[in-house]
């Protein structure tokens, strides 16, 4: 996924936002026959126990237009799409409802440090860190170890929901 973005409306402070690095997507090829005659379609699932889980990778922590908020994408459905097996094309829908939170310059999303989430809805709970990013923008510490078993709390102030496709 390195270079994606994900965009909201046309215009804004929403434009281009990066996605967390090293956020994934696992899915299989179904409906392929043996001479790869006919397209593949993807099975990706999503939700709770899931090999995706419920979250597009970890929170995103950034400052827009000097707003500090930590931005959760969920899943909004399965992925789908299709892999051509012949030409390597491949077509593939993404749905995301983003959840947005105002937080502080100085803990724009909660971190995992030392294995332990240090704020959040999880604080104190295990994590394993699954991307580091410098936050531009953010005081005092603006190095970021991040988990999706870091989520911030609804106290944070979920501000908005925005749904990508």
């Amino acid at each position: 996924m390195t270079g994606s973005d994900l965009d909201a409306g046309w215009t804004g402070n929403v434009q281009n936002v990066a996605v967390v690095p090293n956020s994934t997507l696992t899915g299989c090829l179904t409906t392929c026959d043996a001479n790869g005659s006919q397209p593949c379609d993807i099975a990706a699932p999503t939700g709770q126990g899931s090999i995706n889980g419920t979250t597009f990778g970890p929170p995103l922590p950034v400052v827009l237009a000097g707003y500090p908020v930590c931005v959760v994408n969920r899943w909004n459905a399965d992925p789908s799409g299709s892999v051509d097996p012949l030409t390597g094309d491949m077509a593939l829908q993404v749905n995301l409802a983003s959840q947005v939170y105002l937080t502080s310059a100085s803990q724009v999303c909660p971190r995992c440090t030392s294995s332990q989430c240090d704020s959040g809805a999880n604080q104190g709970g295990s994590c394993t860190v699954e991307s580091t990013i410098t936050v531009a923008g953010a005081s005092g510490n603006n190095v970021y170890n991040l988990s999706s078993e870091c989520p911030p709390t609804a106290s944070q102030g979920n501000v908005g929901r925005v749904v990508e496709k």
